[in-house]
């Protein structure tokens, strides 16, 4: 069984089966004309619909990914995700929504896990934070404007204590780069997804 190269968007990708092949082609991701297939049994790469062996012939329908018996119904969670090309399509609200519901539902597992690392995170780090202020003795950002103003000592006794689980500027701008660096995380996460 030979495997098979394609090149779409002047980008090769595979090894591929001749089966997965076939349905790309039947499936519309490939287009015969403009795209090319090669394998080893090939001198040069060809556009598609010169290749005999890729015509659309009796190729079999993916298990559980047929039509579906209403031309509007969506069969949800079954069947690949097929990407769409950018400039392809135009861009409506409602297909984005049922996508991302989609991919949601598909992968709610690692979401969750996902979620439930970031939080857990974000408390320690804010927590080792504190530590580290209180450890340096550095005090928060809003204790210096406390200790500045023209206030009677029960009112900065107030103050000081509406502030008190404040981090100190150092520790606030660590606690910035290591939310920028768990968001980074969680982005690629997400695209990994999509």
């Amino acid at each position: 069984m030979n495997e098979w190269y394609y090149s779409k968007a002047r980008q090769q990708h595979g090894p591929v089966s001749l089966l997965t092949l076939q349905m790309m082609i039947r499936d519309g991701q490939l287009n015969p004309g403009s795209d090319l297939a090669w394998n080893s049994s090939m001198s040069d790469w060809l556009p598609i619909s010169q290749i005999a062996e890729l015509q659309a012939q009796s190729i079999p329908e993916t298990p559980g990914y047929g039509t579906a018996p209403q031309p509007f119904a969506y069969p949800l969670g079954s069947g690949p995700i097929h990407e769409i090309e950018p400039g392809s399509e135009r861009i409506m609200a409602t297909a984005c929504l049922k996508r991302a519901w989609d991919l949601t539902i598909r992968h709610i597992g690692p979401l969750l896990l996902a979620t439930l690392i970031f939080v857990a995170l974000t408390i320690l780090m804010e927590s080792l934070l504190g530590q580290l202020d209180k450890a340096m003795g550095w005090e928060n950002a809003g204790q210096n404007f406390i200790d500045q103003m023209q206030a009677d000592e029960q009112q900065k006794l107030i103050y000081t204590s509406a502030i008190e689980d404040q981090l100190s500027l150092q520790s606030s701008l660590i606690s910035i780069l290591g939310s920028v660096f768990l968001a980074l995380g969680a982005t690629r996460l997400g695209l990994k997804l999509v």
